[in-house]
């Protein structure tokens, strides 16, 4: 069953013909819902079929980039499961999702990144504002960082309004900051002292879609790069899901549906 759409044919199309696509690209934004087995499964799949024609490197957002050297000591074998995810202050979803792709990564001659930012300098932006940073948090922050733009905005506002998430301006502004900060700090850490592997982001949807996040930041940094992104749907392929948006775009390159 063909259950992957792509948007620049305008046409379902099968697993081999997605990989095909793929190898021509640098960079693949690689979309899921956190806590869905299906989405994770479907990643495993195409990444394992990519991995066969060549290494392949793995960014996660669940990482941060200033624990790369505790991530890099597990992955030695230098630390125990356990111990590594305390480490980290690992969140609700399963690591065992995540296991399987860093495995591929390393097995394939890649390696494994951790992009994101400190969980405590986004919640700190989150809940405080940006102008509260200290000369030392703020130099966390990515290179040549800004907010991102009007559209994203407007996008981000009507989503937290969707999810029942109604707050004041101010709040919602300094969430956006947050989230700004988690885009482009992923775009910087997936940009800097990484080989010429195919490189493979593994966020949410949310960062993925309508190439306004995490994509925006990756072309604005490095237009060279040839980027595709996969958003995965949570729902049947016949049921009310708006691929292309009449104020945002396409929501991505390929989509891949739940069978």
């Amino acid at each position: 069953m063909r259950n992957i759409f792509s948007t620049d044919r305008g046409e379902f199309i099968d697993r081999q013909t997605l990989v095909k696509d793929l190898l021509n690209y640098d960079i693949i934004v690689f979309g899921e819902k956190h806590d869905s087995a299906v989405h994770h499964k479907n990643q495993l799949d195409v990444i394992s079929e990519v991995a066969k024609h060549g290494s392949i490197d793995v960014g996660l957002e669940f990482v941060s980039w200033i624990d790369q050297g505790t991530l890099d000591l597990f992955l030695n074998g230098g630390k125990n499961e356990a111990d590594f995810l305390k480490a980290m202050q690992w969140g609700k979803t399963s690591f065992a999702y995540y296991e399987p792709l860093i495995e591929i990564a390393v097995t394939s001659g890649g390696r494994v990144y951790g992009i994101n930012a400190p969980n405590a300098l986004v919640h700190k932006i989150a809940m405080q504002g940006l102008c509260t940073l200290s000369e030392q948090e703020k130099k966390l922050l990515p290179e040549d960082f800004s907010v991102g733009g009007d559209l994203y905005y407007k996008r981000f506002k009507s989503t937290m309004k969707y999810m029942k998430h109604d707050m004041l301006d101010g709040a919602t502004k300094n969430f956006f900051a947050a989230h700004s900060v988690w885009d482009d700090t992923m775009a910087y850490h997936s940009l800097i002292d990484i080989s010429r592997n195919k490189f493979f982001i593994i966020v949410g949807n949310f960062h993925a879609e309508y190439k306004l996040g995490l994509t925006a930041r990756l072309n604005n940094r490095s237009p060279d790069k040839k980027i595709a992104t996969i958003v995965q749907a949570t729902c049947n392929r016949s049921a009310n899901f708006t691929i292309l948006h009449p104020t945002y775009g396409a929501i991505a390159d390929y989509i891949i549906f739940d069978q």
